[in-house]
């Protein structure tokens, strides 16, 4: 394994198996923090989402990266303005799709805020 490189980054995720031991997600990010100097990742739900714009990471990110949905997006962007760190968003749908925007009112907002941000 490659050396740690004293970067800290802070994930924001809404999948739970990505804190259940023994989960392909979990083991998975056990290897990203081996190459990183800190991972810390904060597991987004209905209850907390709102509270994460004050929370505290254990050590201050020079990278903050969000999976979507878009909304998630939102957050990592005053989170890494927060921390002066950089903003990685992570894309797993096709955004500027039409047929995805008329699909929902939601959808709509969601590619507004990715035409915004990405």
């Amino acid at each position: 394994m490659k050396e740690s490189s004293g970067l800290n980054v802070l994930m924001l995720s809404r999948d739970p198996k990505i804190i259940q031991p023994g989960s392909a997600v979990y083991i998975r990010m056990e290897k990203y923090r081996s190459l990183v100097g800190n991972l810390e990742i904060r597991l987004l739900t209905p209850y907390n989402f709102m509270q994460t714009l004050w929370w505290r990471p254990r050590v201050t990110p020079h990278l903050v990266t969000v999976q979507d949905p878009a909304e998630s997006w939102i957050l990592g962007f005053f989170l890494a303005r927060r921390f002066a760190a950089r903003l990685e968003l992570q894309s797993h749908t096709d955004f500027l799709n039409p047929f995805y925007a008329a699909e929902s009112f939601k959808n709509k907002i969601r590619q507004l805020i990715a035409r915004m941000l990405l």
